[in-house]
């Protein structure tokens, strides 16, 4: 018989009690999931913004919450129609993945068998007593409800546990490392045969369902996962079945595509279905991950523009069936709170993520990460014995010699200490061995002495050794229109067209143009020549080019956007611009015509204190012009702007 569990609760700010149930304190209390304590969600803007501490340990069991509760407010709110093909759809899923796990359940006589198997998920997973579950719900459906919803409780845990150190930030180092160069293009390979081998066995089951390009986290998350929850024997027979049932769901859900592309036969496409649907509750538009941290970030920086109002979000959740797809809509009593949800992450964008010292800082980051990879991978390297297995554990090679990162390994023995405070330390450790270097009289290479730089730089904050061009959005806009007024003044560009700040095919050449290693070396070498010109020594003293876009919902009048609200009939559904004139104006605002990428030339090192102290010698607005210029000969050396 089964016994009866109690949840686990923890305080939170935001959300008030958060509660767990047996198999996910099983998750949390792992070590690679306690390691989330101290991965911070915002990784360096807590140098700006000193309060904005928040982990990914507090923000995975706030999405975890919301999750749940936006999968149960879906179906309290979805038509009768519509609830009952998604529990046919749901029956099929479950009796796909069944087949898999343990012995197949059959969608007909479906309660008395998962009785048979698992006992009464309800009981063990202390689900809310029937005459809590919405009206809807029919009886013989409660079992496979609970199953979903611990199943895409479990999938939002596992959509964080892979974050590396500093969050994305780590990880979109990576993400930009050259495919062509001999040492970072062996990461990215490393990392793609890594995660094919893992997707390899499911494919036999879910063939093209699966995201081959899911983020790195999230195929990280999947893999320790399944490292150690299916051969978790900690319950009964009957609750280790629904373990590695609800197991095997959240796998699924967090890799599965966002997209229409269904297999062959009818069970699975009715599973692909609903997989989908979860998916969509853990990333989406307005997904629990986004509701979460929209609350928990601003609410950290002491930056709280307006309060979103998450019960009325949540409860206005519901699921309709649109293109033969199950889709997470809205209600029409929730687009007030629709629309100050995105005003919400609109303004923490601007405020937070891109003000110009979090930016720079991360960017600096970016550069050590990748220096870092570089001179690791050199044998004869002045900090082989700190990056080393046994040190630090940040570099090793595979059993065929290649290189690997210690992040990306997956194992289980040492995934527990790469966390922020893992890398700090790294840091720390690196730029003393390369001072101590250096005080002795020894010569650094290029590489290491800008590694030491860097490191110098973002460690103690050193923001006097720094130069931002380009620290607000007015900033970014006029330095685009003299890029452009370059342009057109050598004949690329005709005057009132091809506007780099406005045009999206010209905001994709930004990206394409201003973000790459060539351009950061044209921009590096003009500044090395006008130094050079008003006789300063550019020793140490380096370019880092950023871009970034708020990624703002796009085609908000489109039938097809991921946003739909539900009428007051129940088949009335329409795209949210539709129904919200201010968001469709901000959408066009910020992806049209009155966009303004961020693009931004930070200069770094000792030699920028020196300048600002002999002004006389040195004028940054000449500085200013000839970065201007290597930008637009950077956009002449592409084939966008050689093309007839």
């Amino acid at each position: 018989m089964t016994t009866h569990y109690v949840v686990k609760s923890i305080r939170d700010p935001v959300h008030g009690f958060l509660y767990l149930t047996p198999i996910e304190q099983v998750l949390v209390d792992q070590p690679e999931f306690q390691r989330l304590r101290f991965v911070l969600q915002q990784s360096t803007a807590y140098q700006t913004f000193p309060s904005n501490t928040t982990n990914r340990f507090a923000h995975s069991c706030g999405a975890a919450h919301l999750s749940g509760q936006m999968f149960l407010c879906a179906l309290t709110n979805a038509s009768a129609e519509d609830c009952a093909a998604f529990r046919e759809d749901t029956l099929k899923l479950i009796s796909t993945v069944s087949a898999a796990t343990m012995t197949p359940i059959k969608p007909e006589a479906f309660e008395l068998q998962i009785e048979n198997l698992i006992g009464d998920p309800c009981l063990f997973l202390s689900y809310p007593p029937v005459e809590c579950l919405p009206r809807r719900i029919p009886d013989d459906f409660r079992s496979a409800v609970a199953i979903l919803w611990q199943s895409v409780r479990l999938a939002t845990l596992v959509h964080d546990l892979g974050h590396l150190p500093m969050s994305h930030l780590f990880e979109d180092a990576i993400g930009q490392f050259d495919p062509n160069h001999k040492v970072l293009g062996t990461v990215r390979k490393h990392i793609n045969k890594l995660f094919q081998e893992y997707q390899e066995p499911l494919r036999d089951s879910w063939g093209d369902l699966l995201d081959a390009d899911a983020a790195i986290h999230e195929m990280i998350g999947c893999m320790l996962f399944h490292s150690f929850l299916p051969t978790a024997e900690v319950f009964s027979n009957e609750e280790n079945r629904l373990f590695r049932l609800v197991s095997w769901i959240a796998k699924i859900v967090v890799q599965i595509k966002p997209s229409h592309i269904l297999p062959n036969t009818p069970e699975e496409k009715a599973g692909a279905r609903v997989l989908r649907f979860l998916h969509s509750i853990i990333a989406g538009e307005i997904d629990a991950d986004r509701l979460d941290y929209s609350v928990r970030d601003p609410l950290a920086s002491s930056s709280e523009f307006g309060n979103i109002n998450l019960r009325r979000l949540v409860r206005g959740q519901v699921v309709v069936r649109f293109n033969n797809e199950y889709r997470l809509a809205m209600d029409r009593r929730a687009v007030i709170d629709i629309e100050s949800f995105f005003i919400q992450r609109y303004f923490a964008f601007r405020t937070i993520v891109s003000d110009h010292n979090v930016s720079r800082s991360e960017t600096i980051i970016r550069q050590v990460i990748e220096d870092l990879v570089i001179e690791s991978a050199n044998p004869a390297s002045l900090i082989q014995d700190v990056v080393g297995i046994g040190n630090y554990d940040f570099w090793h090679k595979d059993a065929q010699g290649n290189g690997c990162l210690g992040p990306l390994s997956v194992d289980p023995k040492i995934i527990g200490r790469f966390d922020d405070t893992w890398l700090r330390s790294l840091l720390y450790s690196v730029w003393r061995t390369l001072t101590e270097v250096e005080q002795g009289g020894r010569e650094l290479t290029v590489i290491q002495a800008r590694l030491r730089n860097l490191i110098d730089i973002t460690l103690h904050r050193k923001i006097l050794e720094c130069w931002t061009l380009a620290k607000t959005d007015v900033d970014s806009f006029d330095l685009m229109r003299e890029v452009e007024t370059a342009l057109i003044a050598r004949g690329k560009l005709k005057a009132g067209e091809g506007n780099l700040d406005i045009e999206i095919q010209a905001r994709s050449l930004v990206e394409a143009v201003f973000c790459t290693d060539a351009c950061k070396r044209t921009v590096q070498e003009c500044i090395d020549e006008e130094l050079g010109r008003a006789k300063v020594d550019p020793g140490g003293l380096y370019a880092l080019v950023n871009y970034e876009h708020l990624k703002f919902p796009k085609d908000v009048d489109s039938d097809d956007y991921a946003i739909l609200v539900r009428g007051e009939a129940t088949d009335n559904l329409r795209p949210l611009g539709a129904v919200s004139p201010l968001l469709s104006a901000i959408s066009q605002e910020v992806n049209g015509p009155g966009g303004i990428p961020r693009l931004r030339i930070f200069l770094v090192g000792a030699r920028i204190r020196k300048l600002r102290e002999t002004t006389d010698q040195f004028a940054f607005t000449e500085l200013r012009q000839k970065c201007v210029e290597a930008l637009a000969t950077a956009a002449l050396e592409t084939e966008a702007l050689t093309k007839d």
